[in-house]
Parts: C-alpha cells; sequence; structure tokens
C-alpha cells in the first residue's frame, strides 16, 4: 500500500514539474517572440532613419559620407544571442553596374522599344524599400523626372478609352530608357499622384540588378533635386474618378474631372515659373 502511495506521489510531482517546464519553455518562446517583432520594428525605423539622412544629406550637399545608425549593444542581447545585431551578409561578388550612356525613348519611338525590348516580358521592382526613391511623394518624383529627362514616352492619354482595361493598366507616367545601347528600363508610377516612390521594370534577365540600374540612372533625382513644370491625366478605378494632376513650378496640384469620351493629347502644362 505505501509502495503504491509513493509511486503515485512521485508520478504526481513528475507531472507537477513538467507541466511548470512546459508553461516555463512556452514563456520564454512567446516572450522570445515578442522580442523578435521589437527588434525587426527598431530594424525597419533604423532602415527609415538611414534614408532620411541620405536625402538631407543630398539636400544640403554634406562633405562627408552619411553613414547608416548603427545599434548599440543591449543586455537583453546576452540572455537572447538571436536578437544581436547581425552583421550583413556578404554580397557575392559582382561587378558593380557602370552606367556609360542612356537614351529617352520618346513618343514616336514607343513602336520600335515594343519591337526590340518587348518579347521577353518583364521584371518588376517595386517601391518596398526605405530610400528616397521609395519614399518620396509620386509627384515629386514626377517633377525631378520631367526636370531631368523631359516629358513622359507614354502617359494615360496614349490610351485607348474604349477598351476595359485591368486597373494596373491605368498608368499616369512611364519613361522607358535604353542603357549602355542594350538594357531596356521603365520607370513609371505606382498609384498615381496618390502614392510614393515609383517602379521600374527590366528585362527578366536583369532581375538581380534592377537596384543597381536604378540607382545608376535615378539617383540623380535625390543629389540634383531640380523640377520642372508638368501635367498628367490619371484614372482612379476604385472611385472611377478622373484627375488632371501636375505641378505649375511652384506649386503641386490635383483636380477632377469628367469622364472623357476621348483625349485629345496631353493636358497643356501651367508653368509660373
Amino acid at each position: 500500500m505505501r509502495s503504491a502511495r509513493t509511486w503515485w506521489l512521485c508520478w504526481g510531482l513528475g507531472w507537477t514539474l513538467s507541466l511548470g517546464l512546459r508553461w516555463a519553455w512556452a514563456q520564454e518562446a512567446e516572450l522570445t517572440q515578442l522580442l523578435r517583432r521589437i527588434e525587426a520594428h527598431r530594424q525597419l525605423v533604423w532602415s527609415y532613419h538611414a534614408a532620411w539622412l541620405q536625402q538631407e544629406a543630398a539636400r544640403n550637399r554634406f562633405r562627408l559620407p552619411v553613414r547608416p545608425p548603427e545599434p548599440l549593444p543591449l543586455a537583453l542581447h546576452v540572455r537572447y544571442p538571436v536578437l544581436a545585431p547581425k552583421a550583413p551578409p556578404a554580397s557575392a561578388s559582382r561587378t558593380p553596374f557602370a552606367l556609360h550612356h542612356y537614351h529617352v525613348v520618346r513618343r514616336y519611338e514607343q513602336a520600335w522599344f515594343q519591337r526590340r525590348f518587348g518579347q521577353d516580358g518583364w521584371a518588376y521592382l517595386g517601391s518596398q524599400g526605405w530610400t528616397p526613391l521609395d519614399t518620396l511623394p509620386t509627384p515629386e518624383l514626377r517633377a525631378r523626372l520631367q526636370a531631368h529627362f523631359g516629358a513622359p514616352t507614354r502617359t494615360l492619354a496614349e490610351t485607348e478609352l474604349y477598351q476595359r482595361r485591368p486597373r494596373e493598366e491605368y498608368i499616369q507616367f512611364e519613361y522607358w530608357f535604353v542603357l549602355n545601347d542594350s538594357i531596356p528600363l521603365r520607370v513609371l508610377d505606382v498609384n498615381g499622384p496618390f502614392e510614393r516612390g515609383i517602379v521600374v521594370a527590366s528585362a527578366p534577365r536583369y532581375r538581380e540588378q534592377l537596384k543597381q540600374l536604378r540607382a545608376a540612372l535615378l539617383d540623380r533625382l535625390i543629389t540634383d533635386p531640380r523640377r520642372a513644370a508638368f501635367a498628367d491625366y490619371y484614372f482612379q478605378k476604385e472611385t472611377d474618378t478622373w484627375y488632371v494632376t501636375g505641378f505649375d513650378g511652384r506649386d503641386f496640384w490635383l483636380r477632377p474631372m469628367r469622364a472623357p469620351r476621348s483625349l485629345q493629347g496631353r493636358p497643356p502644362v501651367i508653368s509660373t515659373e
């Protein structure tokens, strides 16, 4: 009888101990997950602040290069080494892209560009990053593109309005380029005047170099932030609303308009310069 009681007592103690250990492990795992989320948020804040510093350096023409914020070690990292800042992975040895020259494709060259480069499809790079090219308002970038490269290759004014199109085909503006005589690059808006950043696209074989291509051609928009007047049409499919939007050299503007049966060319550019 005593041995049975002892066995049950030992079993109860073991079960209680295992239950306590499971609870402790669960608490530890939950805490680690929470700390991971906190660390991810900190990394996001650092990335955004680094992009802001680069933009301020370009605007104020700092003489010294801007270094990104460096996280300080915390006592928390001793207990949870997985949360300690990790060194960025060494990039694969690859020759950096060198832009020797570029050609802006004009409106009358669209057919030539599509025949030469439009058969292979496109790889896209969106504006999910934290560089100024991702975070600046799209109208601001559009005005800078106008100053550096002139009028876009294609706008909504060249779209056949009688065709029902997917939402992503209602593009406010597109700039088409040929880099170094052989590399196609397209620059287009994300969601018209209501978004930030721009999208770039090139042939699928340049997918891994899209960031390099974008930086080589478009970093001048940040280092030399001059702007020029422009005017574009835009259609917001979610609200079934047409707009005419632009920049007059001093102010950005956006006005709704009646749905047109046809667009007789691009809207006139109003400049106060």
